[in-house]
C-alpha cells in the first residue's frame, strides 16, 4: 500500500503552532507588556494600591465631586496655600500646557482638582474672577476648600507646582467596586521640572491606553503593576 500524501496546509498549521506562535509570544512579552514593567515600577504608589477618598470634600461653588464621578478619569490634584497666591497663574499655565500634549479625546479623560485656602479675607482675591481669567471649564476643573497634602502622601514642603496623579479608571473585568472608595494614587510630580514632566508623560502613556488597561490595572486579588 502506498504511503499517504502529506497535506502541505496541515504541515503549515502544525509549524505555526509548534514554532511560530511560541516565538511570537516571547517577542510580544519582551516588546509589549515587559516593555512597561520598568516604567510601572518607577511609579511610587502603584504597588501599594492606595485609594484617595473624594466623597467628603467640600468644594467652592458647590461643585460636584465624588469617587464615582471620577470613574474613567485621570486626576491631577494640586494644593495652593497662601504662599502660592502669586504663582497660581503659572501653575494653571503649566497644567494647560501639559494637557495640550493629548488629543481632544484624551483631554476629556483628565480632571484637575485644586485644593486651595479661602482667600476671602484678601480683597484682591475672587476665585470666580480668576476662573474667568484663566478661561477654564469648571466641568474639568474642581476647586476644593482647604489644604491637605497628607491625603496624597505628599510632604508638606511640596511646591505649588507639585501635582498628585490618581487613576480613577477600572476595566469591565473588575467587579469589586473598589473604585467607589476613590481613585488609585499613582505618584506625584513637579510640573516645574522639565525632566519630571517628561517622566510623567511616559507614565501616562502606560496608564491611559484602553488596550493596555487590563494588563496594568489593580484588581482585588491581584496587583498587576
Amino acid at each position: 500500500m502506498s504511503e499517504k500524501k502529506k497535506n502541505p496546509i496541515a504541515a503549515i498549521i502544525f509549524m505555526m503552532f509548534v514554532i511560530i506562535l511560541p516565538v511570537m509570544t516571547v517577542v510580544f512579552s519582551k516588546l509589549g507588556l515587559d516593555k512597561h514593567k520598568g516604567i510601572r515600577g518607577e511609579m511610587q504608589f502603584l504597588s501599594d494600591s492606595i485609594r484617595v477618598d473624594f466623597d467628603q470634600l467640600s468644594t467652592f461653588s458647590n461643585a460636584s465631586l465624588s469617587n464615582v464621578g471620577m470613574l474613567d478619569k485621570i486626576v491631577f490634584a494640586v494644593s495652593w496655600d497662601y504662599t502660592c497666591k502669586d504663582q497660581m497663574n503659572a501653575v494653571v499655565d503649566s497644567l494647560k500646557a501639559f494637557r495640550n500634549n493629548f488629543n481632544t479625546e484624551d483631554q476629556g479623560k483628565l480632571l484637575f482638582v485644586v485644593h486651595t485656602e479661602d482667600f476671602s479675607q484678601d480683597s484682591t482675591w475672587s476665585l470666580d474672577e480668576y476662573i474667568t481669567t484663566w478661561k477654564i471649564d469648571t466641568s474639568d476643573w474642581k476647586f476644593v476648600k482647604g489644604i491637605d497634602r497628607g491625603r496624597y502622601h505628599m510632604e508638606t514642603a511640596k511646591s505649588c507646582f507639585s501635582v498628585a496623579i490618581l487613576d480613577g479608571r477600572v476595566s469591565r473585568k473588575d467587579d469589586s467596586g473598589n473604585y467607589k472608595n476613590g481613585p488609585l494614587l499613582c505618584d506625584y510630580y513637579d510640573l516645574k521640572d522639565g525632566e519630571m514632566v517628561n517622566t510623567l508623560l511616559r507614565h501616562l502613556a502606560v496608564i491611559m491606553p484602553k488596550k493596555q488597561r487590563k494588563k496594568i490595572e489593580w484588581k482585588q486579588d491581584e496587583k498587576l503593576y
